[in-house]
């Protein structure tokens, strides 16, 4: 397999005579997605295909749209290669190699491991959320929220796509909601990914927009999503304090631990959606709700709200939070 400092050569090179520039603090796929807009070629048509085929050394998974059947051969010399790759060594500090480490996707169906956040959404109101057990996280103290009081919490905050867009259009004065989503979301030409939506959401609408339809493309493509999502937002560096620290804080423990593997050991006694803790990312507004007891999270589990078991048992910050079913 080409190495992504070889795609991203051959990206520039293809890119000639366009007006697009390969971006070495992107990964491979998002440049490709970049590059097929600037020639025109529509998702999963011929010419998309024999490019993606000769770029990544394996076929483009998801369903063809208006393909045409005279697909154009990739040119490519050796020398203009050679050229790309000194060129886009010398154009970042960042490594390009690393720029395409996000995408290691992992094959093999989905299974139940770990929870799914929101379940559903409808009319923008989160849906089939626990009862009196179920409690947003906060700093101070935990209190006992009734059925009634988390239902009025839940219709205080209107969580459809439409309004957290425009609520937060343009604001500045919160970090999290002016950084963009991951890259993965961007190799898809004509998607514009909404980064504060609820990931199911995302990738719901990416899947219509690729045409992905069997079980198959779907558990994959969640797979690659996500995968690229959690190192995204956490990360991949497992020594750092300050990222478990502010983990333990998201998820409500109270008493921040002053060590990883102190950390470590906290999360695994909480009982947290894994989809929620993702969204909470994406959108600090929408609130990481815990589960008082495995009965309610394996309950709350079985409704259909599985998180990949091949993304959570990666190494990283979200195994720790991962419960065996």
């Amino acid at each position: 397999m080409e190495s992504s400092e070889g795609q991203l050569a051959l990206i520039e090179v293809w890119a000639e005579g366009t007006d697009f520039n390969v971006d070495s603090n992107m990964s491979p796929k998002a440049n490709f997605g970049g590059l097929a807009k600037a020639k025109g070629w529509v998702g999963g048509d011929a010419d998309w295909r024999s490019y993606w085929q000769h770029c990544f050394k394996e076929p483009y998974p998801f369903g063809r749209r208006d393909v045409s059947t005279t697909p154009a051969a990739p040119k490519v010399t050796h020398d203009l290669v050679i050229r790309s790759r000194r060129r886009l060594s010398n154009s970042s500090d960042n490594s390009v190699a690393s720029a395409g480490s996000d995408y290691s996707v992992i094959n093999g169906p989905s299974s139940v491991q770990s929870l799914d956040t929101n379940g559903s959404i409808a009319g923008g109101v989160l849906l089939e959320l626990m009862k009196p057990s179920l409690e947003p996280t906060q700093k101070e103290a935990p209190t006992t929220t009734s059925e009634t009081q988390l239902s009025n919490a839940l219709d205080s905050l209107d969580l459809s796509v439409d309004s957290m867009a425009g609520a937060h259009a343009g604001t500045t004065d919160d970090p999290k909601s002016s950084l963009k989503a991951s890259d993965f979301w961007y190799q898809y030409p004509g998607f514009e990914p909404n980064p504060r939506a609820p990931f199911k959401h995302e990738f719901s609408r990416l899947c219509k927009h690729v045409g992905a339809q069997s079980k198959k493309e779907k558990n994959n493509l969640q797979t690659e999503a996500l995968t690229a999502e959690i190192k995204h937002h956490y990360g991949a560096n497992l020594s750092r304090l300050d990222r478990w620290q502010e983990l333990c804080e998201e998820i409500g423990i109270e008493k921040i631990p002053t060590s990883v593997s102190q950390c470590q050991k906290v999360l695994r006694g909480v009982f947290v959606n894994l989809f929620n803790v993702v969204d909470h990312r994406r959108n600090p507004e929408l609130k990481i709700l815990r589960f008082q007891t495995r009965g309610e999270f394996n309950a709350y589990t079985r409704k259909g709200h599985e998180f990949p078991r091949n993304c959570a048992k990666q190494e990283g910050f979200i195994k720790a939070l991962l419960k065996k079913m």
